[in-house]
């Protein structure tokens, strides 16, 4: 990564948390070029340079509905921008919050370095990454589904490929992992991603995972036992 490094932005209330950051950020190849206490105050700071196409948010606000609105003035700031949260909780719901939001990314921070780099590249290339144990507690009943979350469509109008992918898609695997799994290939799924956004109402892979994490809890993951 440190061909072409990653223009990163990082937001935190803790300098001490946002030097740190800034130090590991070096090691594993991103190039922080700004900071913030806030993320409001990142979409508010006057445009020096090149924007960021990464910023890491350094825990997630949980039941705070403003910050939502918050999202939506960063997505129309920096369109392009890949969005990670780095947080201590273990509570599911913040999870469900951040999807529901659009996060490219919600990580833990009990994580190597190794781990972070190999999910940093994975939101990079156009993947949604979450905890899978966050995920097993979600589908354990611990989180509920929020009221704006996607909840089109219809579990027996899905094929049982389809809910495969779909299954495996809640985990946080990529295409290329689920083409592996499945025994297909990655255009395929890709393909066959599309058909599923397009009956059970979604727009994106990242609320496709969110509706297979209220509809499919009980399923079997492919290869892999079931997801609780």
């Amino acid at each position: 990564m440190r061909e072409g490094a990653v223009s990163t932005a990082l937001v935190a209330g803790d300098q001490l948390l946002r030097e740190g950051l800034k130090q590991l950020s070096e090691v594993i190849g991103l190039r922080t070029i700004a900071e913030a206490p806030t993320l409001a105050e990142l979409i508010e700071a006057p445009e020096e340079g090149e924007s960021p196409s990464l910023v890491i948010l350094l825990d997630w606000p949980a039941a705070n509905p403003e910050f939502q609105e918050t999202i939506k003035r960063f997505r129309k700031r920096y369109p392009a921008a890949r969005l990670v949260v780095l947080t201590e909780s273990a509570d599911p719901r913040p999870l469900l919050e951040a999807l529901n939001a659009g996060v490219d990314g919600y990580l833990h921070r009990n994580m190597s370095s190794a781990a972070l780099l190999h999910s940093i590249r994975l939101v990079m290339l156009g993947e949604a990454v979450f905890p899978g144990k966050l995920a097993v507690r979600l589908l354990g009943g611990e989180g509920r589904m929020p009221a704006a979350a996607p909840a089109g469509g219809n579990v027996s109008g899905l094929s049982p490929r389809e809910t495969d992918i779909l299954i495996l898609l809640a985990e946080g695997q990529p295409n290329k992992v689920i083409a592996n799994k499945l025994g297909t290939t990655e255009a395929t799924v890709k393909v066959q991603l599309r058909r599923i956004l397009r009956k059970i109402g979604v727009q994106n892979r990242t609320q496709a995972a969110i509706w297979a994490l209220g509809h499919l809890g009980k399923a079997e993951s492919p290869g892999t036992g079931t997801l609780q």
